[in-house]
């Protein structure tokens, strides 16, 4: 278990231990997570910004287990075959519509 400090206050929530420890094995792990949620994550990784023109996109899910070696692209292209959306890269911006 971990403690989340939220909106609501303190919880004690159960841990996927798979996931808070895959950072340690070179991978991302993501479950049921929002694509906002994911976007950060990548957005600091690759060092790239994220645009949302359909704000709606910011709440699919996406579960997937993704290799940190892999170009941007490839990691978009993944989590793009399991959600209806599409994408475009601007030198450093992704943008979502």
């Amino acid at each position: 278990s971990i403690i989340v400090k939220d909106k609501t206050g303190i919880n004690v929530v159960k841990a996927d231990l798979y996931s808070v420890t895959s950072w340690r094995k070179g991978v991302f792990s993501f479950d049921n997570l929002p694509l906002e949620n994911i976007m950060k994550v990548l957005a600091r990784w690759y060092d790239v910004d994220v645009v949302f023109v359909d704000s709606n996109l910011k709440e699919e899910r996406f579960t997937g287990v993704l290799r940190k070696n892999q170009n941007i692209e490839d990691i978009l292209n993944s989590i793009q075959t399991t959600n209806n959306m599409a994408y475009v890269i601007n030198n450093k911006t992704i943008i979502f519509k």
